[in-house]
């Protein structure tokens, strides 16, 4: 008898992990990895979305900047000058049919501070991002030509 008694008391002396612990481990693991790869995602998201939105800022910027620096802006009060006209590009901000990017530019004759000379140029770029949302960016300055 005395090794029956043995044997009893060193199984309850051993320590050992439940099927329960094991389970309740394992889910906590789980929503730690779900939450991790969650951030994944949305960072991925967000620097998409800051990259487009850079590319369109540099996009409106340069058009602006070819604004300017042509000679006499009051060649831009007609509605068919190549740089007035509604034009497409791509991501790599070359003209493009099919491009991601519309911009639009609208130019007005300036307030009377600055004079007859100068143009109020307003430059916006478009883009349709997923499921049909629509975001856009606007640039304006006033211009005098020759980079002025």
């Amino acid at each position: 008898m005395p090794f029956k008694f043995a044997f009893a008391k060193r199984i309850q002396e051993e320590s050992g992990v439940s099927i329960i612990e094991v389970l309740i481990s394992l889910t906590i693991l789980a929503i730690g990895i779900l939450a991790v790869a969650k951030m994944q995602v949305s960072t991925a998201r967000n620097t998409t979305n800051g990259n487009i939105l850079t590319l369109a800022t540099m996009i409106a910027n340069r058009h602006l900047e070819q604004i300017k620096s042509i000679e006499d802006v009051s060649d831009l009060d007609d509605a068919l000058h190549p740089l007035v006209v509604t034009q497409r590009f791509d991501a790599q901000g070359n003209s493009n049919a099919s491009g991601l990017f519309e911009i639009s530019t609208t130019v007005a004759t300036a307030s009377a501070p600055v004079g007859n000379l100068a143009r109020d140029v307003t430059v916006t770029v478009s883009w349709n991002r997923r499921w049909g949302l629509n975001r856009q960016i606007t640039l304006r300055t006033v211009t005098q030509g020759n980079g002025v």
